[in-house]
């Protein structure tokens, strides 16, 4: 089984240079329903087998990560972020 955040995806493909349209394309759906998607407000709960398969391409296609980062991966960049150290 896949598992993938949908609305994070088309996010970080979008921030990659690719247009709800051209993602929309790849994915076999209108440019609303990827807009609607992005926003968490249709599809993300059950989406097709097809569409989250055409996203992983997608995603793989343009080195773009399908989750985002671990909350204990934030955390220990924050604390190396907070943390006191030289000035320069």
């Amino acid at each position: 089984m896949v598992f993938m955040d949908i609305p994070y995806t088309i996010s970080s493909l979008r921030k990659a240079g690719l247009t709800q349209t051209q993602i929309g394309c790849a994915v076999g759906l209108k440019q609303t329903s990827i807009s609607d998607m992005e926003a968490g407000k249709a599809g993300v709960k059950r989406p097709s087998y097809a569409v989250v398969s055409a996203l992983q391409k997608l995603a793989a296609d343009h080195a773009v990560k399908t989750e985002p980062p671990s909350e204990s991966v934030l955390g220990s960049m924050a604390a190396k972020a907070l943390a006191p150290g030289p000035i320069s």
